[in-house]
Order: structure tokens, then sequence, then C-alpha cells
């Protein structure tokens, strides 16, 4: 019933959408199948010549070629109103306004469309049609009064209009003419304004002349009202200050096309004016040339071959890091929707989704240890107004992961965040991984040494985030007299991205103890499966103050150097003498260069 949520789109759409994307595919060439029969139809009703190319005015303009390569909603809407369109001109008024009652739930261009059936109505004074244009919103009420327990919950809930709900990123109202290419292509544009010149030039006649045109009325209000309309509006909404901001985006105007196709087929009927007659032989050429023309522009756009954009390739190395790293987490907190298809969790099990719309400190605190929220520049941003930086400056938050998009013409980055217990400092952000447009991870060039710390990879720390505590005012982790073993940091060689193979490790970290015992063993081992390569003992030779922080570095020079791929080098901390002792700031440096060992 979520009004953004097109609520009549996602009903009749459900069915084909239980078969994922291929089956929206199907459901999408259906929609598109069915607006050009409408314009077929309605074609042949105008005494039109050349309705036959109306699939491939429809099918190939640029961006409804593209959007309908998706499970977007702009196509269904242009099947709906083309639907009440062609009953207009089939006469069946009463069942055209029904059919008009449903499209504000599914896009809220509909508010264009509707005044403009309303006038046909009043025009052919076809009243009774009038009152059944609020069916839908009738049907709706009653359905939405249980959940919502309010009789206007459509006006209360509906689009506002009035805010700037993107403070500071208006664009220009000349921002869609300049992609005109994109949206119809360059034939298409020119057949579109010698179109609109043919039916305002029949309009003239009808008004001025008295030259009788039978649905000169319907095709001016209906085809190049609802066109020019949905135009301006959406140029409005880009440039406008202090209403609701669109961004520019352009796959909104895939509503135009249902309306545009109509006019550029009465523009391609210029060829036959009288004043053609000598070249008429070249008539079908010229339409077949037209044919070729169009459908070539939507395959020489920028975004064919079909790709994901800058949020979607982010948003698929995030959900890869997600399942390859944190699969058993606890719940995940998001407002993107791609999160779900990217991180493979079901969106409708509230026991681990839950949609992030704020973030204050004390709401954070009582999520769950071990919840997920991943920050993104569009919908966290944007729509929840939940800024980067206090995300980062919680308390009770780790950032686990930062993508961004490597190309700063379309920003777009993605961070991930860890939600721990107990309240210390922040360790701040980690480092800014890009995203190429290919859709990888840039690599920086090689180099013979590696450093990872707790900020830099927490998931190879990730064992000893449950055993931190605050002392001394530091955040450390805690290890306790009968735990023998600490966590384990682990790295295989094929994660080690440096040039060449690793010969030697070097650890430091600091230790707080109560006494200056130091029977504490760092071990550095490694192992292929089951069996183990290489085994190391590191005891701190030189003594420690009690009661306060001591930095403490080794450095072990490995036997034979670690380059099975399979090979895992394992660290962690042998409590041989069963004490009490608190760990900092622990960083395991691999190195492709003998150096001799402590």
């Amino acid at each position: 019933l979520d009004l953004w949520g097109k609520p009549f789109f996602t009903l009749v759409s459900s069915p084909f959408a239980q078969f994922g994307l291929n089956g929206m595919y199907v459901f999408q060439a259906l929609n598109a199948a069915a607006t050009s029969w409408f314009l077929f139809r309605i074609a042949t009703q105008m005494n039109l010549k050349y309705a036959w190319i109306s699939p491939v005015l429809v099918f190939f303009a640029p961006v409804y070629f593209a959007v309908m390569n998706s499970g977007l909603v702009e196509v269904f809407f242009g099947t709906m109103f083309m639907l009440s369109f062609w009953l207009v001109f089939a006469k069946r008024y009463y069942a055209s306004a029904l059919v008009a009652s449903l499209i504000p739930f599914v896009r809220p261009e509909a508010y264009v469309v509707m005044p403009l059936l309303l006038l046909v109505y009043m025009y052919r004074r076809k009243f009774l049609a009038i009152p059944l244009m609020i069916t839908g919103s009738l049907i709706y009420t009653v359905a939405g009064l249980a959940q919502y327990k309010d009789i206007f919950w459509i006006i209360n809930r509906n689009y506002k209009l009035v805010g700037d709900n993107y403070a500071g990123q208006k664009g220009s109202y000349f921002h869609y003419f300049n992609l005109y290419n994109e949206i119809w292509g360059r034939v298409y544009a020119i057949l579109l304004l010698v179109g609109i010149g043919i039916i305002l030039y029949q309009v003239y006649c009808s008004i001025f002349r008295k030259l009788k045109q039978e649905h000169i009325v319907e095709t001016f209000l209906l085809f190049i009202g609802s066109t020019v309309g949905c135009f301006i509006l959406h140029s409005l909404l880009c440039g406008m200050p202090g209403i609701l901001n669109n961004l520019g985006i352009l796959r909104y105007l895939a509503v135009l096309i249902p309306g545009s196709a109509m006019i550029a087929l009465i523009g391609i009927n210029i060829i036959n004016a009288s004043v053609l007659n000598r070249i008429s032989f070249l008539r079908y050429f010229i339409v077949v040339a037209i044919m070729f023309l169009v459908v070539r522009s939507s395959f020489t756009q920028w975004y064919y071959p079909f790709r994901q954009n800058n949020e979607g390739l982010v948003m698929r190395q995030m959900g890869n890091y997600i399942q390859n790293y944190w699969p058993k987490s606890g719940k995940i907190c998001f407002l993107n929707p791609l999160v779900p298809t990217v991180a493979n969790v079901d969106p409708f099990d509230s026991k681990k989704v839950e949609m992030l719309w704020s973030a204050d400190v004390e709401q954070i605190k009582g999520f769950p240890d071990s919840t997920l929220m991943l920050w993104d520049s569009h919908f966290m941003k944007g729509e929840g107004k939940i800024p980067l930086n206090s995300l980062l400056m919680n308390p009770n938050l780790i950032m686990l992961k930062h993508y961004k998009f490597e190309n700063e013409e379309l920003p777009f980055e993605a961070c991930l965040f860890y939600k721990v217990g107990n309240t210390a400092n922040n360790p701040g952000p980690v480092t800014v991984e890009l995203v190429s447009e290919q859709g990888l991870i840039v690599k920086n060039q090689a180099i013979d040494s590696v450093s990872y710390t707790f900020d830099s990879d927490p998931y190879a720390f990730r064992q000893w985030i449950s055993g931190q505590v605050a002392i001394d005012g530091i955040y450390s982790m805690q290890v306790n007299p009968e735990t023998e073993y600490g966590p384990v940091f682990s790295k295989k060689a094929s994660e080690i991205s440096i040039k060449g193979h690793v010969k030697t490790v070097k650890l430091n970290f600091r230790i707080y103890m109560a006494d200056t015992v130091t029977d504490m063993i760092t071990v550095v081992e490694v192992r292929n499966g089951e069996k183990l390569i290489n085994w190391e003992g590191l005891i701190i030779k030189h003594s420690l103050k009690s009661n306060q922080w001591n930095q403490v570095e080794f450095q072990h020079s490995f036997p034979e150097p670690v380059q099975d791929e399979n090979d895992k080098v394992n660290v962690y901390l042998w409590n041989k003498g069963k004490r009490k002792f608190y760990i900092n700031d622990f960083g395991v440096i691999f190195k492709s260069r003998l150096e001799t060992s402590n």
C-alpha cells in the first residue's frame, strides 16, 4: 500500500517478480507490446499511414529501451495511460475513467494525465465519467483503512511537492533538453518536432478555418498535453528551488515515449503530403530508413551494452564483502534497496533486517551487538538524512569497509559499520577502496610490504572484537587467566598482496599487565590445511612496567618463504602463565625481504 512503492504496479507485476529479474523482463516486454497495440489501434482509427511501425517507435526509443530492461515502473505507467487513451478513441469513456482512476497508484505523473482526460470527458459531454475517476482512490482508501487507521491516508501519506528533499542539489531547467538524444535520439526528436507542428497546424485550421478534424481535441490534449506536460513537470522538479527534487534522473522521461510515439508517427506521415507525390516511390524507402535510424539510436547510447551503474557496482562489491566475510552477523540495517539482492538477505525477515530512517546515539546503542549498519551516499544520506560523520563519531560503531566509485563525476560511496557494546574511542575510518567502471577494485601498485591493523582490516581481527573493553580509557582486548589461547589473526598467502613471497613478519602491539612477569608467548605459525609447516613462539625479552601500557615489537623470518597460495599464516597469543592482561594497537606487517628475527 505504500505510495512510494506504487501499489497497483506492485499488485500487477508481483506474479512476474516471483521469477526474478527475468520475469520482470517478460512483464516489461508485454507492457511495451500492449502499448504498441494501443497506438496501432488509435493510429488506424485516425487513418494514419504506417501505423505498423508503432512497435519500433515504442521499443527503440533510447530511454524506453533502457528502462524496459529493468523492473522499473515507468513502462507500466505508459501502458496504463495509453489504455485509457485508447478507450477514449474507442468512445468507451466510462471504462477509460475507471482505468485512469488507478494511474495515481502507478506513477505521480498521473496528476498531469488525469486533468487532460477530464477536459476530454467535458468536451465530449461525458460528465458521468468524471466521478468514476476517483474509483481507484476509493478502493485503496478502504484497502488501507485497516492498516493506517486514517480515512485520508492517501493524502496524508502521499508525495510532498513542496520542500527540497535534496538540499543544494538542484540542476538546470534545461537539463532534459540537453539529454534529448538519450531520450529520443536525433531522428526521433526531429519527427517529434514535425509531428507537433502538424498537430498545432491542425488545431489552427480547426479553430480559424473551421475545418472539421474528428480527433484533433483528443490528439492535442492527450498526446501533446501528456508529453509536453510531463517534460515540463520534470524540468521544474530538476531546476526549481523549494519543490521536490528529481535529481535530473533520466529514466523518469520514459513516461514520455507512448505519447511521443504517436506524435512521431504523425510526423512521419508528412511524406504523404500531396506536394511530395513526385517522390511517392521513395516513401517506403524513407520509412524503412527512419526505422533503421531509430533502432540504431538505442544501440549507440553510452549505456549499451547494458551494465550496472556506479551505485550498482559499488553495492555489488559491498554485498560480496558481506556474504564472504560476515555471513553470520546479526541484524543488518540499511536503506538502499539493492542490499537484499547484493547481500542475499530476506528483506521481510524483521529479525535480520531493519530499514534505518534515523541513527541517533541512543538508538544505535540499543541495537544488538554484532549488528551491521550499511550507510550509502544516496538513500541513507539523501532519504534518511543520516550524515556519514554521525556514524564515524559514534563510539559504538566500528567501520569495517568503505567503497567509493572511482569516477568522481558520478559520485557514490558506501560504508559498512559493526556495532559493539562497549563505549570507547572510535578507531576511525578505514582505507577507502575505489571501484572502477568495470566493477573491479582499483589495485595499488605491488609493494614489498603490507600492514594489517584492526582499523585497516577489521575482518582479519574479527575474533578480537568481542573481547574488547575499556582499560585506562583505551579500547583494548582483554585476556583472562582462564583463557589459554587468545584470538587468532589469520591470512592466506593468496590474500597477502605484496610483490614476491612472504619472507618476514613483523608484529607490534601494546600490553598492559598488573605485574612484570612476561610468560605470554606470541605464536606465529604456517599451516597448509591441517599440516603444520612452521611454528615459532616469540617471547618478550625486555622488562615491562606494571599497570601501564608497554610497547612490544617482534620480527620473525620464515625458514622458507610462504609461497603456496593455500598456506595460511596464523598469529595468536598463548597465555602460558594464565595471567590477566590487555592488548591494544595490534599490527601485523608482512614483507617479501629477509630481515633478522628478534
